[in-house]
């Protein structure tokens, strides 16, 4: 299972960007966001590395719901200087062999790949989509993917190279 987070265009699409995942015992937890996006470049690296740190340093156990808190929790412990700027979107999933959740903040909209075709993950109007900030924690069952894309609110998904648009490289 792995998360993207489409990036913004123009020549610094990718400021305030992080990706990665976890396993906590059976439940792995994978996420993509952006933290400071709208910063300059070293201020968004530097969001980003906080938040990074946050997650790679973040102890959690239980159930899919316990771990997306913890993560979200993590997130929002970050230093004001980056919170404070309210335009963190984040995509974190958690799932397991019984099945999947979510927990999201400032995004537009979720999609999952499906073999090569990208589908809607939720409807348009479901409670993971909302405006850009930390996470508060809750979280939704999602139906079980190999791979989704989170969009920032205010973006398109994209219609070519979705990988590209996330900056990921082949």
């Amino acid at each position: 299972m792995t998360v993207w987070l489409v990036g913004a265009g123009g020549r610094t699409p990718f400021v305030g960007h992080l990706r990665g995942e976890r396993d906590f015992g059976a439940v792995r937890l994978a996420w993509a966001g952006r933290v400071a996006g709208t910063a300059s470049v070293v201020e968004g690296w530097d969001a980003a590395e906080a938040a990074r740190d946050a997650l790679a340093d973040l102890r959690a156990e239980g159930d899919l719901a316990a771990v997306l808190a913890a993560a979200c929790g993590a997130l929002q412990r970050l230093d004001a200087r980056w919170l404070g700027r309210d335009d963190m979107s984040v995509l974190l999933v958690a799932s397991d062999a019984h099945g999947a959740r979510a927990a999201a903040s400032g995004l537009g909209g979720i999609f999952e790949r499906h073999g090569a075709a990208w589908l809607p993950a939720v409807p348009a109007d479901h409670a993971l989509l909302g405006e850009p900030g930390a996470p508060d924690g809750t979280s939704w069952p999602v139906p079980r993917a190999e791979v989704w894309a989170g969009v920032p609110a205010g973006l398109p998904f994209p219609k070519h190279d979705v990988p590209g648009a996330c900056g990921v490289h082949a």
